[in-house]
C-alpha cells in the first residue's frame, strides 16, 4: 500500500515536472526569439554585455568602498549569476537543468524515494 502511494507520488511529481518543464522551454525560445529580435533592430550593438556591466559596478563598489558596499556587492553578485543565465538563454543548445537533475528525477533517484 504504502509502495503504491509512492509510486503515485512519484509519478505526480514526474508529470508535473514534465508539464513545468514543457512551459519553461516555451518561455526559453520566446525569450532567445525576443532578443534576437531586438539584436536585429539595434542600431549600435552594445560593446559590454550584462554580466561585464556587473562586473565593473561591483569593482567600483569595492574600490569606492562606501558604507553598504558589501551589500550592494551581494546585490551585484546575485544580478550576475541572474545576467549569466540569460546571457545563455539565445544559445539553442541552452538548458536551465542539468541532465544528472532531469535523470535523477525520471529514474527514481534515491533523492526522490525519501
Amino acid at each position: 500500500m504504502k509502495k503504491k502511494k509512492h509510486s503515485e507520488f512519484l509519478k505526480k511529481v514526474k508529470d508535473r515536472f514534465n508539464h513545468v518543464g514543457e512551459s519553461v522551454f516555451a518561455m526559453i525560445k520566446r525569450v532567445r526569439d525576443c532578443i534576437n529580435e531586438l539584436k536585429q533592430k539595434a542600431i549600435k550593438q552594445n560593446p559590454l554585455n550584462q554580466v561585464e556591466y556587473i562586473e565593473i559596478l561591483i569593482e567600483a563598489e569595492r574600490s569606492e568602498a562606501k558604507y553598504g558596499w558589501q551589500k550592494r556587492v551581494e546585490m551585484y553578485q546575485s544580478f550576475k549569476k541572474q545576467a549569466e543565465l540569460m546571457k545563455d538563454i539565445p544559445n539553442q543548445t541552452f538548458k536551465p537543468w542539468t541532465d544528472d537533475q532531469i535523470e535523477a528525477l525520471l529514474n527514481d533517484n534515491e533523492d526522490f524515494k525519501r
